[in-house]
């Protein structure tokens, strides 16, 4: 029988309504979380190079394998590191690097994308912030993340108030917290991200943060430090004669190995790494709602399988000052040498290590005693101030890199002197750069 104007209406609205009760019912089989999730992207920074500091990029190859096996797609996880411990001459296993003694290789298959010399600061900023053309070096990969999309950025190396350090040019090459944190206000401004976490390990890693991370960009932020402390190294390999890890960075990564990241949520992470990092205040920042948010939402949620082990944690038992990293290893490795000559040779170089850092106590006070005179020279050298006056603390810092011979992290950890002058309204940035011309000229001699 042929179907009249009604009963064609009625066809139509019945076949629409069939249809939408399918896709409903399909919108409720799937998981809220995966449908409101969008993909997942990563950049992961080493930012130190030379054996000694073996952990940093070390770390980092832990974090790209955990990354990997949970299935975030090589293409959507973007790497920058020195490149120069896995074929160290230094290192007796060519091609190994390993972040607990014992433990696998996570060197095989990590990316490549910015090495060397293109471990800059302002490339860093490019990647976060999409933009291609402000590259210089590598290959050009930056993040390409929507609004939807989860960003999962993880950071290690040293650090000092208001920095972290990049591995081109003198070893050092800072990055500060202002323009960081510019770059991820830009990333949310741009819709580059839906959710965004960013781990951080380095000395006073809270001081690239704290005061300065807006607590509604949807962006949640845990350091190895607070602003004004160290950060610590664990796990020394005599075999290797180096740290292979650092305590904060091994413990969030060890707990992502052992738990189910489709059940932890980021707080009971944080939780876990606090209680472990013992040294060291880890510290949360930004918008801590989304801590309730699953670990696997960000590191990658495939392949993740129920917690493989009895619930107990011990912290690193060899934890040590990142500062004082030069100084244990020349130690343990004059303990480990194998003949009279070698354990010599290391304890001169433990000598000169410590001649060199009394060096940098002198020069440091001596700046505060000619920029602020005797009266308030303890004061300078001890307060731990925030970084305000940004342009005085990034002159009088180039100033100093320039004139005494660069950083390493045992300078960066006597940085504070600078900022506590530059805050001092009394004594002014030209009484800063006299005391720094006046001191480095004498510095080799003295």
């Amino acid at each position: 029988v042929p179907f009249g104007p009604l009963q064609s209406t009625m066809k139509v609205l019945l076949s629409v309504l069939f249809v939408t009760l399918g896709c409903v019912a399909l919108a409720h089989a799937m998981p809220v979380e995966e449908a409101a999730a969008g993909t997942n992207w990563a950049v992961l920074v080493a930012g130190s190079r030379t054996y000694m500091n073996y952990r940093h990029q070390s770390d980092v190859y832990h974090a790209y394998q955990i990354l990997h096996k949970h299935g975030v797609a090589d293409d959507h996880i973007i790497m920058m590191h020195y490149d120069d411990i896995a074929e160290s001459s230094e290192n007796p296993n060519k091609g190994s690097v390993i972040n607990h003694v014992g433990g696998p290789n996570n060197y095989p298959g990590v990316l490549k994308d910015y090495t060397g010399e293109a471990a800059t600061p302002a490339n860093f900023l490019a990647v976060l912030t999409g933009e291609s053309s402000q590259t210089s070096g590598g290959n050009g990969r930056v993040l390409g993340s929507k609004s939807t999309d989860k960003v999962f950025v993880y950071f290690a190396d040293h650090g000092g108030p208001g920095i972290v350090c990049l591995p081109s040019g003198s070893g050092c090459d800072e990055l500060t917290a202002d323009k960081l944190n510019g770059a991820l206000t830009t990333m949310q401004q741009k819709g580059m991200f839906g959710e965004l976490v960013f781990y951080m390990e380095a000395c006073e890693s809270g001081s690239m943060f704290d005061g300065l991370l807006k607590d509604n960009l949807n962006i949640y932020v845990t350091t190895a430090a607070n602003p004004s402390e160290s950060s610590y190294a664990c796990y020394y390999d005599s075999d290797l004669g180096t740290y292979l890890g650092d305590t904060y960075s091994v413990n969030w990564m060890e707990d992502t190995d052992k738990e189910d990241v489709n059940t932890e949520t980021l707080l009971t992470q944080y939780g876990i790494v606090k209680k472990l990092t013992t040294q060291s205040h880890v510290m949360q920042y930004g918008q801590l709602a989304m801590d309730a948010e699953k670990v696997g939402r960000y590191v990658g949620s495939a392949g993740a399988v129920a917690a493989r082990d009895d619930g107990r944690r011990d912290a690193p038992a060899d934890q040590v000052s990142s500062r004082d990293v030069r100084l244990h290893t020349f130690r343990n490795r004059a303990r480990d040498a194998a003949t009279a000559a070698e354990r010599a040779h290391w304890q001169s170089e433990l000598a000169a290590e410590h001649t060199r850092r009394n060096r940098v106590v002198e020069r440091f006070h001596t700046i505060a005693v000619e920029a602020a005179g005797y009266e308030r020279a303890d004061r300078m050298i001890g307060a731990r101030q925030s970084v305000q006056n940004w342009t005085c603390y990034d002159n009088v810092r180039a100033h100093f890199k320039a004139a005494c011979h660069g950083f390493d992290e045992f300078t960066l950890g006597q940085l504070h002197t600078l900022v506590n002058l530059c805050e001092e309204a009394t004594v002014g940035e030209a009484a800063v750069h006299a005391a720094i011309q006046f001191v480095c000229p004498h510095a080799d001699a003295q």
